[in-house]
């Protein structure tokens, strides 16, 4: 019994040394984020919790090696992972019990096209389980009671977007058994693998498509951050929907600003109400009016629904076209261009270094589960 307790207190111990897209939310990255050693202790379960291990899952992932699929660019990391990781479930309230596998082909499902190739749905996985080791980071050190305990959400508009099993039949219908064999596939070939920046998770967020070069975290959310610098992405310049146009009438345009400002300043002219000041190298509004306010175009993408921020506005015949280029926020890693990497022949360590400059691949060390713990 004493041995199964310690066992316990490793495991939760491993936990407080983990550091934690949708597509469309802003990571709020904090000013410092402590090392894993100083966040050692931080993590615990929460009494009274109900913790669903969910239906036909197995106890334990089945890790590949650590040699399996590394090149030399991988590393080995001092960060282990746990056998279980914890994540409130908005629709049922109750924190879902989920191992390492089980969570990131929900999170991979549903934030990247399972039609997509083999080794970008690896580099999704990967990006995705760097983005939450990183989100469990800011949790231990500012956690958040509304998560009961859990260190992750499936609350896309905060946490990254996740289906279930059932959720993905439901999806896949006829064609699930082949899609979710390939999902499976893909996750666990890469499932202890993730990217790092000396020695931390890499906060490696992704978008759909970029403008054909992707944008750094500083102009998108204010601060920069680790491997979130613009590259050139050349193949989102194929894409069939690279441009769109979003078109608002003058009271659907005075009605969005009048709700977003207290005082909006429109003139009887109204091509001057909208006017775009700075962009990034990259395309992006970085600064523009609207109603007399400054604003950024991260703000405008939000209030009028864009694809992204980097678009030109016109105005005639009485109304306001926002012409756009890529999906997204643009941060990290394009998924379009992902895909047209591996199709090029690109492996999924090339795509992702890449996307993350100064990135590692680092292995993640295994843990076995209290049960086989305790049995030993």
């Amino acid at each position: 019994m004493r041995h199964w307790l310690s066992r316990c207190i490793i495991f939760l111990l491993c936990l407080a040394l983990l550091p934690g897209l949708p597509l469309l939310a802003a990571p709020i990255f904090p000013a410092v984020t402590p090392s894993l050693s100083a966040q050692m202790g931080m993590a615990d379960f929460p009494e009274g919790a109900e913790t669903i291990l969910p239906e036909g899952s197995s106890d334990m992932t089945s890790l590949p090696s650590a040699s399996d699929g590394r090149s030399e660019q991988t590393e080995a990391s001092d960060i282990s992972l746990p056998p279980y990781y914890l994540i409130l479930d908005v629709e049922s309230d109750s924190v879902l019990q989920l191992t390492p596998a089980e969570y990131i082909m929900g999170v991979t499902a549903a934030e990247m096209p399972i039609s997509y190739e083999t080794e970008a749905l690896k580099a999704q996985a990967v990006a995705a389980h760097s983005y939450a080791l990183w989100q469990m980071g800011r949790q231990l050190e500012n956690p958040d009671s509304s998560l009961k305990g859990a260190f992750l959400s499936t609350d896309s508009a905060h946490f990254q977007a996740y289906l279930s099993e059932e959720e993905r039949k439901a999806l896949w219908g006829d064609g699930f058994e082949e899609k979710e064999t390939k999902l499976r596939e893909a996750v666990q070939s890469v499932i202890n693998q993730i990217l790092t920046y000396q020695g931390e998770p890499v906060a490696a967020a992704f978008h759909a498509l970029s403008a054909g070069e992707t944008e750094s975290a500083e102009n998108v959310w204010g601060q920069a951050q680790a491997c979130l610098t613009p590259v050139s992405s050349p193949w989102d310049a194929d894409n069939p929907e690279l441009t769109a146009e979003t078109v608002f009438t003058v009271q659907e345009a005075a009605a969005i600003l009048s709700a977003r400002l207290e005082a909006p300043q429109m003139s009887e002219d109204p091509s001057e109400w909208i006017t775009i000041q700075k962009r990034s190298a990259s395309g992006m509004v970085t600064e523009a009016q609207a109603g007399g306010t400054t604003v950024s175009g991260t703000e405008l993408r939000e209030w009028f629904g864009l694809p992204s921020a980097n678009f030109e506005v016109a105005f005639s015949d009485d109304a306001f076209c926002f012409t756009t280029k890529g999906k997204g926020h643009g941060v990290g890693m394009s998924q379009y261009g992902a895909n047209a990497m591996a199709l090029e022949g690109s492996d999924f360590s090339e795509i992702l270094l890449h996307y993350y400059p100064g990135a590692v691949i680092s292995v993640l060390q295994s843990e076995s589960t209290p049960e086989e713990s305790s049995q030993s």
